[in-house]
C-alpha cells in the first residue's frame, strides 16, 4: 500500500505535467534512452540488463492502445513494437506476465483481443494478472513473481516496477491514446523505448 507521502509525490507528477507532454515526445530512432544517454537495443541485451528470465507488460497503452477499448473499426490496435518485443521473450524462453488494471470479468475479451495478434502458443506462454481496479497491487505482484524487467507507459508503472525490484522499461503513449494525463518521461531514470508510440 502506498504511503502518504507517495500519494502527494503522485499528485504533484499529474497536477503539474502538461497533459499532452507524452504526446509530444520526439520519435527516436535508437530504441533506448536513460539517464539522458542514448542506448541501442544491443547494449540492453548485451550487459547486465540482459540477464533476466522475468519480464512483466502493462496492457492498456502498452500493448494495446486504449483508444474506445483498443478497437477502431472493428479492429483491435497494437503497439507492434511492443508486441514484438514480447514474442521474442518468449521465443528466448522467458517467463511472461501481463499485470492490468482490469476486472477478472474482462479476462475472455483480453484474450480474445489478444488472439488477433498472437499465437495460440505464444498465448499460453503469458500469464495474466488482472488487479480489478487496486493499480497499487502491481508493485506487489511483481515482487511475488520476481519480475525483472516491467514495461508501462504511466508513472504507477515505473514507481510499481522499481517497488517491486524489476527494471522500469518506458513506453510510449501512441497520440490516438485516450489518456491524455501527462507522463514524466525519464523521471524515474528508467529506460525509454523510442519510436514504442508507434501503432500496428
Amino acid at each position: 500500500m502506498l504511503f502518504f507521502s507517495e500519494f502527494l509525490i503522485f499528485w504533484g507528477l499529474f497536477a503539474f505535467t502538461p497533459k499532452d507532454y507524452a504526446n509530444t515526445f520526439p520519435c527516436s530512432p535508437i530504441p533506448f534512452i536513460q539517464n539522458g544517454i542514448s542506448r541501442d537495443w544491443l547494449y540492453f541485451e548485451n550487459n547486465e540488463n540482459s540477464q533476466y528470465e522475468r519480464v512483466g507488460y502493462d496492457f492498456d497503452d502498452t500493448i494495446l492502445i486504449s483508444r474506445n477499448g483498443g478497437v477502431i473499426d472493428g479492429k483491435p490496435i497494437f503497439n507492434l513494437s511492443i508486441v514484438n518485443r514480447l514474442i521474442l521473450d518468449i521465443k528466448h524462453k522467458r517467463k511472461v506476465y501481463l499485470i492490468s488494471n482490469r476486472n477478472e470479468n474482462q479476462r475472455s475479451e483480453i484474450i480474445k483481443l489478444m488472439r488477433n495478434i498472437f499465437s495460440p502458443q505464444d498465448l499460453i506462454g503469458i500469464n495474466i494478472i488482472l488487479l480489478g481496479g487496486t493499480n497499487e497491487l502491481k508493485a506487489k505482484y511483481i515482487e511475488s513473481n520476481r519480475i525483472d524487467v516491467y514495461y508501462g507507459d504511466s508513472d504507477s508503472d515505473m514507481v510499481y516496477a522499481i517497488m517491486g525490484g524489476a527494471k522500469p522499461i518506458r513506453v510510449l503513449r501512441n497520440t490516438i491514446s485516450k489518456d491524455k494525463h501527462g507522463a514524466n518521461i525519464g523521471i524515474f531514470k528508467e529506460f525509454i523505448m523510442g519510436c514504442s508510440q508507434r501503432a500496428s
